[in-house]
């Protein structure tokens, strides 16, 4: 049940980072489902997005 209940420090970790509301996102991934993400750049309609593995990806 790791995915349900967190440990404590992981719990905090979580807490402790960043959140910026304007760049954060989920990212769909294959093999995860879905992965924390953050806008890199914009240009028109195309959003180059920036995974926590470290993947750039864009659409």
């Amino acid at each position: 049940m790791p995915f349900l209940a967190p440990p404590d420090k992981g719990r905090i970790e979580g807490m402790n980072k960043p959140y910026d509301i304007k760049r954060s996102c989920w990212v769909k991934d294959e093999k995860e489902g879905f992965i924390a993400g953050e806008n890199q750049s914009e240009h028109g309609d195309q959003v180059t997005m920036k995974t926590i593995t470290n993947k750039l990806g864009g659409k």
